[in-house]
C-alpha cells in the first residue's frame, strides 16, 4: 500500500536504521562530513508500513496492521457469512469464514469483521475491513456454483452499495439484496466508529481488475476503468456519511498490469487517447478522485491501495513460502520490499 502521505515512510525509515553513522566524502578537495544519530527524535512505525492478513492474524506475530482481505472477501456475503472462492476452489460457496470464530460470533452478521476487530483490539493492531463491490455476494454455503448459475442467479444475492433507506441492525435475508452502507453502520453500531474501537478502514473490495477471472461467476466482463471510479466514489461517501473519520483504501490493484492500464480494461485506450498526460492508469484514477473530493469538499480516498508480488523466495527456496517460523523465510521477505540502489 502506498501511502498518499510520506511522513510515516519517513518515520518508518529513521528507525530502519540501527546505529550512529558518520560517512564522509571528498570533492573537489572538499570534506563533507554526514552524522546520522539514530537514537534522536525516534517515532513509532506507521501501522501503514507492516502488517498481516487476516488468516494470520492470531499467529504470534508482531503486527500493527491486519487486512481482511483477498479473493475469498468479493463475494462475502456479511448478513449470512457465506462466501465463495472464486477461481481459488471451483467457486464452492461455504460458510469459510466461519471456521475459524468463536461459537457465540458464528451466526452473529459480518463474523469476519468482528472477529478482525477482536484480535486488532487485543494486538493494538489497526483493522481494515474489505467492502464487497463486485456486485453479486454469495446466497448459500451449498458448495460448488456452476457456470449455468453464475449471477443473476438464486446462487447469489445482488449488491448494492447504497441502502437508501433506514438501516437495520438486523438485516433482511428475504429482499434479495445486500448493503453495503448498512454492513458499514452495522460495524459502527455494534463495534464503534474508527475512533473508538471500531473498524478504521475500509479496503474497496479487491483487485477489481481480475474480478472477470477470480469472480467470473459474479462478475465476467471486464472491469472497465469508468466503472472502478464510479463505485469507488459511491462508496467512499456512503462510508464518510456514517463515519467521517474512517479511512478508505483503494482501488487495490494486483500489480503493474493493473497500475498501468487496469489489465487493459476496454475503455482504457480511449481514456488515454483524451487524456495524453496520463500515463498510467493510477494517474486517471487519482486524478478522478481528486475530481470527486472536490466536488465533495471532503477526502475520500484517504490510501492508495496496490499490491505488490515479489519475486523473492525464501531461505527454503520457495517462492511465497509459508515458514513463518523460520527466521531466515521472515527476514527475505521483509527484505524483498526494500531498495538497496543497485537498480
Amino acid at each position: 500500500m502506498r501511502i498518499r502521505n510520506l511522513a510515516a515512510f519517513m518515520a518508518a525509515m529513521s528507525i530502519m536504521l540501527s546505529c550512529t553513522l558518520s560517512v564522509s566524502g571528498t570533492s573537489l578537495g572538499r570534506t563533507v562530513n554526514i552524522t546520522v544519530d539514530t537514537g534522536k527524535d525516534r517515532k513509532a512505525i506507521s501501522p501503514y508500513i507492516y502488517g498481516v492478513n487476516a488468516e494470520l492474524m492470531e499467529n504470534d506475530v508482531s503486527c500493527k496492521a491486519v487486512r481482511a482481505g483477498g479473493n475469498r472477501y468479493s463475494a462475502y456475503n456479511w448478513e449470512t457469512n457465506a462466501s465463495n472462492a472464486g477461481a481459488d476452489w471451483k467457486n464452492i460457496s461455504d460458510g469459510y469464514f466461519q471456521q475459524n470464530v468463536p461459537e457465540n460470533m458464528k451466526d452473529k452478521p459480518g463474523c469476519a469483521a468482528l472477529k478482525l476487530n477482536e484480535v486488532c483490539t487485543a494486538k493494538g493492531a489497526y483493522p481494515l475491513m474489505t467492502l464487497q463491490l463486485a456486485g453479486y455476494v454469495s446466497a448459500d454455503m451449498n458448495g460448488e456454483v456452476s457456470k449455468a448459475e453464475r449471477a443473476p442467479s438464486d446462487r447469489w444475492k445482488k449488491v448494492e452499495l447504497v441502502k437508501g433507506d433506514e438501516f437495520s441492525l438486523t438485516p433482511d435475508l428475504n429482499d434479495g439484496t445486500v448493503y453495503m452502507d448498512e454492513f458499514v453502520n452495522y460495524l459502527v453500531n455494534t463495534l464503534g466508529d474508527s475512533q473508538n474501537g471500531g473498524i478504521r478502514g475500509y479496503s474497496l473490495d479487491n483487485e477489481p481488475g481480475l474480478w472477470s477471472s477470480t469472480h467470473s461467476l459474479v462478475h465476467p466482463e471486464k472491469t472497465t476503468c469508468a466503472e472502478i471510479v464510479e463505485k469507488s466514489v459511491t462508496m467512499s461517501k456512503a462510508v464518510k456519511d456514517i463515519d467521517p473519520n474512517a479511512e478508505i483504501f483503494g482501488p487495490a490493484l494486483f500489480g503493474y498490469g493493473a497500475f498501468t492500464n487496469f489489465a487493459d480494461a476496454p475503455d482504457w485506450k480511449e481514456i488515454k487517447n483524451d487524456n495524453p498526460e496520463y500515463k498510467w492508469f493510477i494517474d486517471y484514477y487519482l486524478d478522478e478522485m481528486k475530481k470527486a473530493e472536490d466536488e465533495n469538499g471532503r477526502r475520500l480516498l484517504d490510501v492508495l491501495d496496490v499490491h505488490f508480488y515479489t519475486e523473492a523466495k525464501g531461505a527454503c527456496g520457495k517462492r511465497y513460502c509459508e515458514h513463518y517460523g523460520n527466521p531466515d523465510c521472515v527476514y527475505n521477505k521483509l527484505n524483498s520490499t526494500n531498495y538497496d540502489g543497485s537498480g
